[in-house]
């Protein structure tokens, strides 16, 4: 890749920033994480099916579960989970190229600093909650990893910092406390997938990192490879 003539990055930056864009939008880094997610979906496919046979046509009530249905309901939790965890560890190698980005490039781009603003740059949003559908997928993975660490109640008074906020945006997205997997799937809902779709996570990611790649190129003065296939 060449830098076009107005571009106002150093020379010696060029090459690695260039590479860091290229990165950022490469098809071929997502087609690992992209087969993990049909693989996730599958077995959630699966265990959701196993788990309605045991409800019957008409539903059983929660407080009648038997225990192989709260089984294969907590491990559908489990595996929902599990997407958004992966697909958390997306956004945190997004990140890092961005403020890498945002590092060399110093004020030639409206790149922020800080994660949650990026996390709104060139982002999709829930029209409900009004937060960004990469803020969701964060919002997800945080509960899934540090729920046990808040209070049962989810009282804002009885918690610290950022868990405050995070357990705030949980509850704009209708969760609730000591219930896992319909939390996950609230989140899910929140992505537009009906439930076992995991795979719109990562296209939910890999998509915003197209579009922040289309941006950094017009104000890096960057030749974009997309103008080529036109």
């Amino acid at each position: 890749m060449k830098p076009v003539s107005q571009s106002p990055i150093h020379d010696k930056n060029a090459r690695l920033i260039g590479w860091l864009l290229e990165e950022l939008e490469d098809p071929f880094a997502f087609f690992p994480i992209r087969s993990v997610g049909r693989s996730l979906r599958q077995l959630l496919e699966e265990t959701n099916e196993g788990f309605l046979q045991r409800q019957g046509p008409h539903g059983v009530a929660r407080k009648y579960w038997d225990v192989p249905s709260e089984l294969l309901h907590e491990e559908i939790g489990l595996l929902l989970g599990a997407a958004f965890v992966l697909a958390q560890a997306t956004l945190t190698q997004t990140i890092s190229m961005l403020s890498r980005i945002r590092h060399l490039t110093g004020t030639a781009t409206s790149l922020p600093e800080a994660k949650t603003a990026i996390l709104t740059l060139e982002a999709t949003f829930h029209d409900r909650t009004k937060l960004s559908h990469l803020a969701v997928i964060d919002l997800a993975a945080n509960f899934f990893k540090h729920h046990h660490e808040w209070p049962e109640d989810w009282s804002v008074q009885a918690s610290k910092g950022q868990q405050t906020r995070t357990i705030q945006n949980c509850t704009m997205l209708g969760m609730s406390p000591r219930e896992v997997t319909l939390n996950l799937y609230a989140a899910m809902h929140a992505l537009g997938s009906s439930g076992s779709d995991v795979e719109i996570i990562q296209a939910c990611i890999q998509e915003w990192r197209g579009r922040l790649a289309r941006r950094l190129y017009q104000e890096l003065g960057i030749s974009d490879p997309a103008d080529d296939c036109l």
